[in-house]
């Protein structure tokens, strides 16, 4: 049999798009039904008894195997309630302002994109509810330094990787500054790749359970995990494809497995239609599209397109030097790079050829300290097999 659920939203992923989504607009009094692939782990049920391998094995896609065809590209994506949001290292770095303007000129000057228009107006309110700030990402022990503020907590751990990149950058005359992290009274426990394990983390998950436990809301809002959407529903309407749906299947677990190892087979599937007014994809750059050409959008651009930010990653290793990869607050300072003129003679006069860093249209390098626990390490470190990594 299938279950049939009406609403007013129905949105496919919980992530950071799909949870800020839904939980904007039940508070707007709307009935929103979250469909989620992953499962519903909350802090006090899961997150303190977990290992990184355990991270890996629940929350991660493809337990943090996700790569590019070629394997040259690990990408790092979240398949929980909460989606990418429950993993990331929380640098909420604001979009600078010479992106959108390069994107407004795209569109002649007349786009939301225009200095303090509406996506400007919308990364402050987001920024407002995720509570992103940097009163959580490093200090310096030297209280008469000029980077010392008054409101800095004397117990707060700084990761070491951090210092010494600190250090590094000021010996150079580089600017280090302090990531902007969405977080509230962080502990430092250097675990926030892996599940915030005291609800510290600002994730669509933290903002989820907060209006599902509001008595005002919590009437509207539904999250069902282990939800596999295989398609939109679609009816024509006065000679137009619209979205009146979505099917699917919905996996239930045994609760002790579910507990203690990776889900592997389902003591239930339980097939599933929701009817709703607005249906909202928002399962991430590559399953969305998945989505669309399984419920038969036809539009050439769907799958075409998708751009991934990378992160080179260089280790080194020192002996002598007990750099504390995994304690403290894992990724609190960024460095940016300054642009660097080209240069082929060295000191004697002599033609080289210079590794230099030059910007294209205002675009830069930046160093960070990467969570460094052993599987995330393995993963930037050359390896062809199973023993190596």
């Amino acid at each position: 049999d299938t279950l049939v659920m009406e609403t007013d939203v129905v949105v496919v992923g919980s992530g950071s798009g799909g949870g800020m989504l839904a939980n904007e607009l039940v508070k707007s009094g709307l009935k929103v039904i979250i469909c989620e692939k992953g499962g519903y782990y909350t802090p006090k049920d899961e997150y303190s008894q977990w290992r990184e391998a355990e991270a890996f094995t629940k929350v991660f896609e493809k337990s943090g195997l996700c790569a590019t065809k070629d394997a040259n590209i690990s990408v790092l994506a979240g398949t929980c309630v909460g989606g990418g949001s429950a993993i990331n290292w929380m640098a909420s770095f604001r979009t600078p302002d010479y992106v959108m303007e390069e994107w407004d000129k795209k569109f002649n000057g007349n786009s939301c994109f225009a200095p303090n228009g509406k996506f400007s107006q919308a990364l402050d309110a987001v920024h407002k509810i995720l509570n992103v700030n940097s009163n959580f990402s490093y200090r310096p022990d030297d209280k008469n330094s000029k980077d010392f503020r008054k409101d800095d907590n004397p117990d707060f751990v700084v990761n070491e990787n951090n210092r010494l990149l600190w250090k590094a950058a000021n010996s150079f005359g580089w600017n280090p500054k302090r990531i902007p992290r969405n977080v509230k009274k962080c502990v430092n426990c250097g675990h926030c790749n892996n599940g915030c394990s005291y609800n510290s983390k600002q994730s669509t998950i933290a903002l989820l359970e907060e209006t599902a436990n509001n008595i005002k809301y919590n009437h509207l809002l539904d999250i069902i995990p282990y939800c596999h959407v295989d398609k939109i529903l679609m009816s024509n309407i006065d000679g137009n494809n619209k979205a009146i749906g979505i099917e699917g299947k919905v996996y239930q677990y045994d609760p002790i497995e579910n507990n203690k190892k990776e889900l592997t087979n389902p003591i239930s599937i339980q097939k599933i239609r929701i009817y709703a007014k607005k249906v909202v994809s928002s399962c991430g750059s590559i399953h969305t599209p998945a989505l669309l050409l399984r419920s038969g959008c036809k539009h050439p651009l769907i799958g075409k397109n998708l751009t991934l930010h990378p992160v080179l990653g260089c280790a080194g290793v020192f002996p002598d030097i007990n750099t504390g990869c995994n304690t403290g607050v894992t990724m609190g300072v960024v460095v940016h790079l300054p642009n660097m003129k080209e240069n082929n003679v060295n000191d004697d006069g002599v033609s080289i050829k210079k590794l230099t860093i030059t910007s294209l249209e205002k675009m830069e390098v930046v160093i960070e300290t990467p969570p460094v626990h052993p599987g995330i390490l393995g993963l930037v470190l050359p390896w062809n097999e199973g023993i190596s990594y």
